[in-house]
């Protein structure tokens, strides 16, 4: 892997050539250049070939809303994903790469090369972040066996946003649709959640509901693959049909 790439390069995913689409986190390399706070990088987003050999910038956009804090004895530093943050989504279609960063309801497609265009808004309602909302976020992370186990800074000297980003998850389907999740509240994790299903050229075709602990897999045309937890945690793995909007 050339060293343009970075060190620790994830995959975004694949284009219909073979090539490949990694995303490049820039970050903070010393303790010195670390403050405590809210951060978020950027991150590049690289095209390369099957072999590894650098191909282009396709984009560069902001990674995953932060909170970094000075280690207690000061000789390094903790980073750990905002609560409630932004976070930027991703999926690729044909030769587009959809981008949702969180900022605003927007929806960007990203062609070869680098061209960039509007694509969609979300038409998500604003989520306001309460003080019940981040207790009840912390008990269920406890609950969920995440416990933090006194690592990282307390929460309550985190600085949690006043609202939800509009979405959090993209993914396409093999008809081509883009498929938005909603963001959604620690209340909320249990009910079922709303996608909504937009056409290639961005017109909203379906809003759908799924059950609320799922982690969708993989989109088909008229069926939804996904990774359920059941009340006692127990994985399953469910097909769901639907009757794809015309």
């Amino acid at each position: 892997m050339p060293e343009a790439v970075g060190t620790f390069p994830r995959m975004v995913g694949a284009y219909p050539d073979g090539s490949l689409l990694l995303a490049s986190d820039a970050a903070a390399s010393n303790t010195a250049e670390f403050k405590t706070g809210v951060r978020r990088e950027r991150s590049a987003l690289l095209r390369v070939s099957p072999a590894g050999a650098l191909i282009g910038q396709v984009a560069e956009v902001p990674s995953t809303e932060q909170y970094a804090s000075v280690s207690p004895d000061g000789r390094g530093f903790r980073l750990q994903s905002l609560p409630f943050g932004r976070r930027t989504v991703m999926a690729i279609s044909g030769n587009d790469l959809y981008v949702g960063t969180g900022e605003d309801a927007a929806i960007r497609a990203f062609g070869l090369d680098g061209s960039s265009r509007h694509l969609l808004r979300v038409p998500a309602d604003r989520k306001r972040v309460a003080a019940a909302d981040i207790n009840q976020y912390w008990k269920r992370l406890v609950t969920s066996g995440s416990s933090r186990d006194g690592e990282g800074p307390p929460p309550g000297e985190i600085p949690y946003p006043d609202a939800l980003p509009p979405y959090a998850a993209l993914n396409v389907d093999r008809a081509g649709r883009l498929w938005v999740g909603e963001s959604r509240l620690p209340r909320e994790w249990d009910q079922p959640a709303t996608w909504w299903v937009f056409r290639p050229d961005g017109a909203l075709a379906a809003t759908i509901r799924i059950p609320g602990r799922m982690h969708v897999l993989e989109i088909g045309e008229d069926w939804l693959l996904g990774r359920e937890m059941d009340a006692d945690e127990r994985e399953t793995v469910s097909l769901y049909r639907f009757r794809p909007a015309r």
